[in-house]
């Protein structure tokens, strides 16, 4: 059996964190989160919604970004929950 292992730490090193407010079920696209109001979280970028590394981790591309009420909604919907 072969087993592949990598450091992917520097992918991580000067990532933004957050957190959900609530939690999200699949096929969905609107997510509240604790620090939208950051500028880190602009239209186009992505997000990791899951553990990094993880088999469910999604990668999501922002559509749009609400600072006021903490709502990011993505171009595509989720597939985990």
């Amino acid at each position: 059996m072969v087993t592949l292992q990598a450091d992917n730490r520097s992918l991580t090193q000067a990532s933004k964190f957050s957190a959900l407010i609530t939690n999200y079920s699949s096929g969905v696209s609107t997510f509240s989160i604790l620090n939208a109001t950051d500028s880190d979280f602009a239209i186009n970028a992505f997000i990791s919604l899951g553990n990094f590394g993880a088999e469910d981790t999604e990668i999501l591309k922002i559509l749009t970004v609400d600072s006021t009420t903490g709502v990011i909604t993505t171009t595509t919907v989720t597939k985990f929950a």
